[in-house]
């Protein structure tokens, strides 16, 4: 058998040749619809891996080394409708049909709670949100809620009802914690009595005022069964229970529940890391050095919550270096602006309110807690700070964490107390009485339940202390740019120190909703085209806004109501005009 001269080297020599024959100052770059990786330019691709085409063991040695010396870089992958999988409804994107129905089994599991309440004890409730602390005060009031199902003029069940006409803002108050506790809590009441008969009405029994229930009769096995991790990138078997779908519209109107073929869908850069790392052999793995993970667009599945997919990789090679970089504007701004086009061209809105990006700020720090606690230090997230507008939404932040610290040290609702809103009433649910409609406090009311976060100790128990990580420089979080100083905590302490549970509900309720931040150049205007390539999918700007989606508008806004110490500004009065 023939041997090349060059293999009777001694490998270290080998493995020099190698490096500077495979080294690019760009490093590689992951290819998504070919899951290949590939230097920066075509020209380039060919002049590397010319020689490994000589001879099968010169190949070898090469992947080895084109792997270590090389840093590789991962961003987001379209999933375009174009051929990425099968059509489904009109919808070939893979990411979008994944998305599509990560979000049907939610509220078809939430219908099966309701359902099956009655089989659900204290201490299982207690066990769930013991496991899951990020969501524990928020899931019981949504459990409270679907337990009481339709009641009168006011609907409790408004976390299920709004899955049918306004989810679009509001399901991302549904974090990845949420989904889990769904899951762990139903799995818990699997052994009580009469449970499967009545998680069978789920798919049988039509959601009052709404239709048909969300998948067809038998499937409630199939949707208790399907729990993919949420950084998936989906075979066409992990979707096979669209086939099980019923598609129910609203009775009233004909509402559709979404049409995700509007947008561009995109898997998040870290779910395509891992499915990177996962297709290689275990040997080839280790000898993966460097990694940075550019977030720049939106991913499906709750991408906050992916980075927790890495941890196994990383505990196995204790050389692996990974860094994630958060576009702020990109990623924390959730699917409300793009899942459906209702603005058109001639929606210029300029500022967001600062809810828009208080829940899933919130899931970051929750989900780099996890990645902390397991002690690796080997994965560090870069959160974009350049900008004006991006500086605004970090000052915010850091005020949110300061409402924290000040609800926690109070006299009145710190110390560890236990916190229920079942005494806290908002001005609008008072002037209900003029209309005969009994008055009830904020926890019992479905108007307020589409916000997880309401009350500051809502926030992750290690909110503000990682916040205060990253103003010092400190921890597995840096900000890339201006972090700011440290609020003057006595000053926030001082002046609440005697607050009522409702003066700090109301505070904060006027904060996540009233500041507003100015969106970067462009506005709402130029983030949808980032989503949506094609200019045929865009309105003329001389159009107006279709009946439907002016009604959409209306649903998606009218819960902003004025704020409770302040009248409303003519920009808010417009929006729910």
């Amino acid at each position: 058998m023939l041997t090349f001269p060059f293999l009777r080297l001694p490998r270290e020599p080998r493995d020099a040749k190698y490096e500077a024959y495979l080294y690019d100052d760009q490093g590689l770059s992951y290819h998504y619809p070919s899951s290949q990786l590939r230097y920066a330019t075509q020209e380039k691709h060919p002049e590397r891996v010319g020689l490994g085409l000589v001879c099968r063991a010169i190949a070898n040695e090469m992947q080895q080394v084109r792997l270590s010396t090389n840093c590789i870089t991962f961003t987001p992958g379209l999933s375009d409708d174009g051929g990425d999988g099968v059509e489904f409804l009109g919808l070939r994107s893979k990411a979008g049909r994944f998305e599509s129905l990560l979000q049907h089994v939610r509220v078809a599991k939430m219908y099966m709670l309701m359902l099956v309440a009655p089989c659900i004890i204290p201490t299982m409730l207690d066990q769930t949100t013991s496991r899951y602390p990020s969501v524990a005060r928020w899931f019981r009031a949504v459990f409270r809620q679907l337990q009481k199902g339709f009641d009168g003029h006011i609907r409790p069940a408004y976390s299920l009802e709004s899955c049918y006409d306004s989810d679009v803002s509001c399901r991302y108050q549904y974090s990845a914690a949420f989904r889990d506790a769904l899951q762990y809590l139903l799995t818990l009441a699997r052994g009580g009595r009469n449970f499967e008969e009545l998680a069978a009405q789920s798919c049988t029994t039509p959601i009052e005022g709404y239709g048909a229930a969300p998948f067809v009769s038998g499937s409630h096995d199939a949707l208790l069964a399907w729990y993919p991790e949420q950084w998936l990138i989906p075979s066409e078997h992990d979707l096979a229970l669209e086939s099980r779908m019923s598609l129910p519209k609203r009775e009233k109107d004909g509402y559709d529940f979404e049409h995700p073929q509007l947008v561009d869908w995109y898997f998040s850069a870290t779910a395509l890391a891992i499915r990177f790392l996962e297709a290689l052999p275990t040997g080839r793995r280790r000898h993966v050095r460097n990694i940075v993970i550019n977030e720049d667009r939106r991913g499906v599945g709750r991408s906050e919550s992916h980075a927790r997919g890495l941890v196994p990789y990383l505990l196995q090679n204790s050389v692996l270096r990974i860094s994630i970089n958060v576009n702020i504007w990109q990623t924390f701004v959730p699917f409300i602006w793009t899942e459906h086009e209702l603005w058109g061209n001639d929606y210029k809105e300029t500022l967001v309110d600062f809810e828009s990006f208080l829940p899933t700020v919130a899931e970051w720090i929750v989900e780099t807690s996890y990645i902390t606690a397991t002690g690796l230090t080997s994965l560090t997230f870069i959160f974009d700070g350049n900008g004006p507008e991006t500086q605004q939404v970090w000052e915010n932040i850091k005020k949110a964490a300061a409402l924290q610290e000040a609800m926690e040290t109070s006299k009145t609702c710190g110390n560890g107390r236990k916190i229920e809103l079942g005494n806290v009433f908002s001005t609008r649910l008072r002037a209900l009485r003029a209309l005969g409609i009994r008055e009830r406090p904020v926890e019992e009311n479905s108007i307020f339940l589409e916000a997880r976060l309401q009350i500051p100790s809502d926030l992750p128990r290690t909110f503000s202390a990682a916040i205060k990580d990253i103003v010092h420089g400190r921890g597995i979080i840096q900000f890339d740019g201006d972090a700011g100083d440290m609020w003057d905590m006595d000053q926030y302490a001082a002046t609440r120190s005697k607050w009522s549970l409702q003066d700090f509900w109301t505070e904060w309720y006027n904060f996540r909703l009233y500041t507003d931040i100015p969106m970067p150049p462009g506005g709402a205007e130029a983030y949808f085209r980032q989503y949506n390539r094609r200019s045929d999918r865009w309105k003329s700007s001389k159009e107006p806004l279709s009946s439907r989606a002016s009604a959409l508008i209306k649903v998606i806004l009218v819960h902003r109501v004025p704020p409770l110490h302040k009248s409303p500004s003519k920009r808010q009065a417009l929006r729910v005009k």
